[in-house]
C-alpha cells in the first residue's frame, strides 16, 4: 500500500522538483535573493524537499530524459539546472496535471471495486433479514399447531382425573 502512494506522489515530486528548480533559475537570472547561480546541488535539493539520495535519483532520472533537468559538476559537487523545456513542463503544469488525474483515477478504481462489493453486502444482509422474517413465521405456526396438541393433551388429562378415560368415553356412546 505504501509503494502505491509512493508512485501516485511522484509526479507531484517532478513538479515540487521542477518548481524549486525554476524559482532559482527565475531569481538568479531577475538577481533576486543574492543567488550566485542558477543551479541547486543535489544536497541543498534533498534538504530542502526534505528526499533522501534515491528518491531524488528516480526524479531526476525521468526529469533528464525528457531534458527538462541538465546534470553537471560545479565545484567538485553535482548539481542540477532547469532547462527551458523544464520551465515550460513546470508552468504547464504537466506533472502536477498528472498526479490530480492519477488520484482521480484511483479514486474511481477504489469506488468500482467499493460499490460492488458494499451493495453485495447490504443485499446479503437484507436477504438474511427477509429470510428470517419466514422462518419466524413457520416457527410461529409450528408453535401454534404444538399449543393445540398441548391444549387437546391437557382436556385429555383433566378427563382421565375425573374418571372418563377414552375407552370408557367410546363405551359410554355406544350404549
Amino acid at each position: 500500500m505504501k509503494n502505491i502512494f509512493w508512485l501516485l506522489n511522484m509526479n507531484y515530486k517532478r513538479h515540487k522538483l521542477l518548481k524549486h528548480l525554476a524559482f532559482r533559475n527565475i531569481e538568479y537570472w531577475q538577481k533576486q535573493k543574492g543567488f550566485t547561480n542558477p543551479y541547486m546541488t543535489f544536497n541543498e535539493i534533498c534538504e530542502k524537499l526534505k528526499w533522501n539520495k534515491t528518491e531524488l535519483d528516480i526524479i531526476y532520472i525521468q526529469l533528464e530524459s525528457q531534458l527538462e533537468l541538465e546534470q553537471s559538476v560545479e565545484n567538485m559537487n553535482n548539481v542540477l539546472t532547469i532547462t527551458e523545456k523544464g520551465i515550460l513542463s513546470y508552468s504547464n503544469g504537466k506533472y502536477f496535471n498528472t498526479h490530480t488525474k492519477s488520484i482521480i483515477l484511483a479514486l474511481k478504481d477504489f469506488a468500482q471495486i467499493f460499490i460492488p462489493v458494499a451493495s453485495l453486502g447490504i443485499a446479503l444482509m437484507a436477504l438474511n433479514i427477509k429470510t428470517n422474517t419466514k422462518e419466524d413465521k413457520t416457527y410461529i405456526i409450528e408453535i401454534k399447531t404444538i399449543e393445540n396438541k398441548l391444549d387437546s393433551l391437557k382436556l385429555q388429562m383433566t378427563k382421565i382425573e375425573k374418571g372418563i378415560t377414552p375407552l370408557q368415553k367410546n363405551n359410554l356412546n355406544e350404549k
